[in-house]
């Protein structure tokens, strides 16, 4: 249980995606699973900059669904309790809400994130952005989280294999340090695997997205 916590904490309240302007050099922090974790040896003020890339044996479209569909965010993203659509903005702009389920005595939080997606103009590459939006849903009891931008990038590698990138603050600031190996590297690492194991399970199945070309 405190293994969960820790993780459902990292997840949701400290992966942080935010945009250095400077072009940080990286280093391997960390390889599991065919998942490379890295660090930059820049900061933004006392956020420690990470990376993670790894390759899916899925097309970009069924990446890109994962995350576009609400179904599947429970599925890999530790501690999620539900996730649901609030509005398009139009296609390419999506607003979620999503319920943390945190163990007793904490109360459970809750979230509004618009994710936005763009691409080249090929599709072989898709972005997608997120970043809280708050007011996009009236208030309820929980305390609203509020997470600074992250970001996913899909990448075509072949008929059947997609590239991923995944680009992440946290603050350690935020939580002990005995405990930051935990926040920063088995959480993301998990959350990696997680989504490698959604998207080759999807492969095969039919995705609905009009908007984007296989």
């Amino acid at each position: 249980m405190l293994r969960y916590f820790f993780y459902s904490l990292l997840t949701v309240f400290f992966l942080f995606g935010f945009n250095c302007r400077s072009q940080p050099k990286w280093t391997v922090l960390e390889e599991l699973n065919g998942i490379t974790l890295y660090e930059s040896n820049e900061r933004c003020d006392t956020l420690r900059n990470f990376m993670a890339t790894f390759t899916v044996p899925a097309s970009v479209k069924t990446c890109v669904n994962i995350l576009y569909n609400t179904e599947f965010h429970t599925d890999f993203m530790d501690g999620m309790k539900s996730s649901e659509l609030v509005r398009y903005h139009h296609e390419k702009s999506l607003v979620f809400y999503q319920v943390i389920d945190l163990p007793w005595p904490i109360p459970n939080r809750d979230m509004v994130t618009r994710a936005t997606f763009n691409h080249t103009p090929d599709f072989n590459t898709v972005t997608v952005n997120l970043r809280s939006s708050p007011g996009e849903k009236e208030a309820t009891s929980m305390t609203r989280v509020n997470v600074p931008e992250r970001e996913w990038s899909f990448s075509k590698n072949g008929e059947l294999s997609t590239h991923v990138t995944y680009t992440y603050h946290t603050n350690p600031t935020h939580f002990p340090s005995m405990l930051e190996d935990t926040f920063t590297i088995d959480g993301p690492m998990k959350m990696m695997s997680r989504f490698k194991e959604v998207a080759t399970k999807e492969s095969r199945t039919p995705v609905n997205l009009v908007w984007i070309r296989d």
